[in-house]
């Protein structure tokens, strides 16, 4: 909303030690037109003072030329019989005069509207604290219930949305000549001052604005503010300083230093990793010491085997034993029939059973079908 110089008067004027200055009042001139809509005081509005009425008549005086300057209120001052700008005393003696010529009174009061017992109809009341306004006129017996609107040094959200419309999120700020509102920016958008003004601009534009627009850059705070770093060179990595120091490019540590030697479950060795082929179907074996290689069986060799090798049992591989039995003969004749001849009569010879057995070898089954992992053994480069 731009400023109207014939219509917008923000200044009120105060003595002070024999001077007269300048303090704002924003909306006077809304409070002032109140009052005159309401039939209380009279409005001239002009460059030159008025010629009649001058007691009752408020004086909003334009500035010439329109863009040099706010205008001022000025009011009547009996004493001198000559417009003056406006003070609060002047202000009461106004609101006196205005009072007299239309046979009203006016009140004094505190804390809300008057009694309904206070007053006659067609008085005035004048609230003197916080936040002021001027009640009336008193109808039927009856004080209005609220402030002519305009009189309170409140601003009522009403009188907003009609000064700078009712969109949700509009913001209200001071122009170069007035209050102004600005719409609520898109999504994200932030605040920002712009030759003075505010305005709203994207999150990543505020920041190409201040840090500038390389890719790549990197926002961190320092001691004092926050700054961008410049992208790195090719491969570096982001370092932190540690407490109280910046972050900074450096160059990529490798993972493994070159030499290393590890076991990866793949045909093919990693990039920038050498597959070895020296060894092949080789066991592993975790040990605490130096670490080496032995020949012997393929570990394919050792575990397809089905069956123990071939044993054949030799007489000193046997447990020592005998197979033994008596043969009794009577009279040199054996005897039958279960019955024993005397001792005297017998003789007793000791003999042995015949040979049997083939003396091959033998095997044993055995099961070493063990389920494996291959890996390959590769050396980075």
């Amino acid at each position: 909303m731009a400023f109207n110089p014939v219509t917008d008067f923000l200044g009120l004027w105060r003595r002070s030690g024999g001077n007269v200055s300048a303090l704002q009042m924003p909306g006077l001139d809304f409070v002032v037109a109140a009052l005159a809509r309401a039939g209380v005081v009279s409005l001239s509005v002009s460059a030159t003072a008025p010629v009649a009425n001058q007691s009752i008549t408020a004086w909003l005086q334009a500035a010439v030329p329109s863009y040099s300057a706010e205008g001022v209120l000025n009011l009547w001052d009996k004493v001198t019989s000559a417009y003056a700008p406006a003070t609060p005393k002047l202000f009461l003696q106004f609101l006196e005069a205005c009072a007299g010529e239309t046979g009203a009174t006016w009140l004094t009061i505190a804390g809300g509207p008057p009694a309904n017992t206070a007053g006659n109809d067609g008085d005035f009341a004048i609230r003197t604290d916080e936040p002021g306004g001027i009640y009336g006129p008193k109808t039927l017996g009856a004080w209005p219930a609220t402030p002519i609107p305009g009189t309170t040094d409140v601003v009522s959200s009403t009188a907003l949305d009609n000064t700078f419309g009712g969109a949700e999120g509009t913001t209200i700020y001071r122009g170069p000549a007035a209050w102004q509102g600005l719409s609520i920016g898109a999504e994200d958008a932030v605040l920002v001052s712009i030759g003075g003004v505010p305005a709203w601009d994207a999150l990543s534009a505020l920041f190409d604005t201040v840090f500038g627009a390389a890719q790549g850059s990197v926002l961190y705070r320092d001691a004092l503010t926050w700054n961008d770093l410049p992208p790195g060179g090719p491969g570096q990595v982001l370092a932190t300083g540690g407490a109280g120091a910046n972050p900074s490019w450096v160059a990529k540590t490798p993972e493994f230093p070159s030499g290393t030697s590890m076991l990866f479950r793949q045909t093919t060795a990693p990039t920038g990793w050498t597959k070895q082929t020296a060894l092949t179907d080789y066991g592993i074996r975790v040990t605490s010491g130096a670490v080496g290689t032995t020949g012997g069986t393929p570990f394919s060799t050792v575990f397809a085997q089905t069956a123990v090798g071939n044993t054949t049992l030799s007489a000193t591989q046997m447990p020592s034993h005998a197979h033994q039995y008596l043969a009794v003969r009577a009279g040199g004749a054996a005897l039958s029939g279960g019955s024993a001849p005397s001792t005297a009569e017998n003789t007793d010879t000791l003999s042995q059973t015949q040979f049997a057995g083939g003396s091959t070898s033998h095997t044993h089954s055995i099961s070493l079908a063990m389920a494996y992992l291959d890996v390959i053994i590769a050396t980075k480069d």
